[in-house]
């Protein structure tokens, strides 16, 4: 979404449990395992797993369905809107400066799951309003839907898949242009996968297969203008056309049980990238190819600490020799620590290829990890403070082009009953570009510090 960022505390309220959650569960809709399973990793329960049954909201029962209508409100603060540094510009011209704003949000939502005893399905639907106070251009509307299911062959075997559709702003501190737009770009996102999983005593197989298709606007640039030259500025649309294309990706996993509370895996990963048009605005195909193969351990060591790892390695190869191709160590892994009852402490981190939306690039080597504390203060009160850093690698730039991230943030919720609670969340980030190429006005290196109040109703 559009407020999405390396340590946004809204957005990683749950980063790290849905990051641990997709690692351990992987393959599928693993929500209902079988009772006797030895890859079930439910030995430890995280402050935000644990449940709290005077604090959660029952839904509405629709016959076999339940019902969870949701509504977020809320408002916040930030420095640094477009996410830009103070920079004087030669000749006379503007000058781009941080400008701070205010914005309110709202946020329905309604969820629902299944209730059987065999096979699942859940499903949602959601919009969101952001309404800034200064600058109407960052005032957007996103929506999205989405439906997963589960069909459980036998008590070994499931069949998974599911499908999404929404359409989104791209953040200001995404680093998708040399200039800068009037408004967020925005785009659609749709989203497919479908895979099956068999568990045979001490062995478990399963196969995936992802299809993203990312679908971008065009936009237009905020014109430079010099006062001695032009008496009107001219704004130009920026084509985002030559960012459309289908991501695929294609998953096997084979892993052995060693113990109830330790697993082994192995990994393999194909993955292309086909995008719509031939070439983009330097007459050059972005299409590529790539794998990573992995092994890793799924663990579950007393009541200290279970977590999951992958480390491999990762090829990515471009159709065009104007493009770098990307190699190098991969890593995917969550750790969660438990110290006392009502602490978590998580690591996550993840070293990959990404695409990258510059014209001039290809794509990148990304490197992050998020370290983050909850704590159960009382029954009804959370907090959590975390930290992150990444980094961005770029190959294509003249003598390579790094782009450095690091953020804090932290925050509290307060449940007042079922129905009812209250969020507060503080988030600071930083970006440090190595070789400014976004010259023309503004600088992409950037501070900004963000608060978020957020008032929730569910049933």
């Amino acid at each position: 979404m559009a407020r999405s960022d390396l340590v946004n505390s809204s957005a990683l309220r749950s980063t790290a449990l849905a990051a641990f959650g997709l690692i351990l569960v992987g393959q599928g809709m693993d929500t209902r395992a079988v009772a006797d399973s030895l890859f079930v990793r439910d030995r430890n329960v995280s402050v935000l797993e644990r449940e709290r049954e005077e604090y959660a909201a029952l839904g509405i029962r629709a016959g076999q369905f339940i019902l969870k209508p949701r509504l977020d409100l809320g408002v916040g603060y930030t420095s640094n809107a477009f996410a830009i540094s103070n920079v004087p510009v030669a000749n006379g011209a503007d000058e781009f400066e941080e400008e701070s704003d205010i914005y309110g949000f709202i946020r329905p939502s309604l969820g629902f799951e299944t209730t059987w005893s065999r096979h699942a399905i859940a499903g949602g639907v959601y919009t969101e309003i952001y309404q800034n106070a200064r600058f109407d251009t960052e005032t957007i509307a996103n929506y999205g839907a989405f439906l997963n299911g589960q069909a459980d062959l036998t008590r070994q075997a499931a069949v998974f898949g599911g499908v999404s559709y929404d359409l989104l702003h791209e953040s200001r501190r995404v680093n998708n242009s040399a200039v800068l737009f009037v408004e967020p770009v925005e785009y659609t996102l749709a989203r497919g996968h479908l895979g099956l999983k068999h568990e045979l005593g001490r062995v478990r197989y399963s196969g995936r297969i992802d299809l993203a298709r990312y679908d971008y606007d065009d936009v237009e640039i905020v014109p430079i203008t010099d006062e001695e030259t032009f008496t009107d500025p001219i704004f130009q649309d920026a084509d985002q056309d030559f960012r459309d294309r289908d991501d695929w990706a294609f998953t096997g996993q084979v892993g052995l049980a060693v113990t109830r509370d330790l697993a082994v895996f192995g990994r393999a990963i194909y993955n292309f990238q086909e995008y719509e048009q031939e070439t983009d605005l330097n007459g050059r195909s972005r299409d590529s190819e790539g794998w990573t193969l992995a092994a890793g351990a799924e663990f579950d060591i007393t009541n200290l600490m279970r977590g999951a790892v992958a480390v491999g390695y990762f090829d990515q190869d471009y159709e065009d020799d104007a493009f770098a191709d990307l190699d190098g160590v991969s890593v995917d892994a969550a750790l969660e620590w438990f110290p006392r009852e009502r602490t978590t402490v998580t690591l996550t981190g993840r070293r990959a290829a990404d695409e990258s939306a510059l014209v001039a690039e290809g794509g990148y080597v990304t490197t992050e990890a998020i370290l983050r504390v909850d704590q159960e203060i009382k029954r009804n009160i959370l907090g959590y403070a975390l930290l992150g850093a990444g980094q961005q690698d770029f190959s294509d730039s003249v003598d390579g082009q790094t782009i450095d991230r690091w953020g804090a943030g932290a925050g509290g919720t307060y449940f007042f009953n079922r129905n009812l609670s209250t969020s507060l969340d503080y988030s600071y980030e930083s970006q440090l570009v190595e070789q400014n190429l976004f010259e023309g006005g503004f600088d992409t290196d950037y501070d900004v510090h963000e608060l978020i109040w957020t008032v929730t109703l569910k049933r």
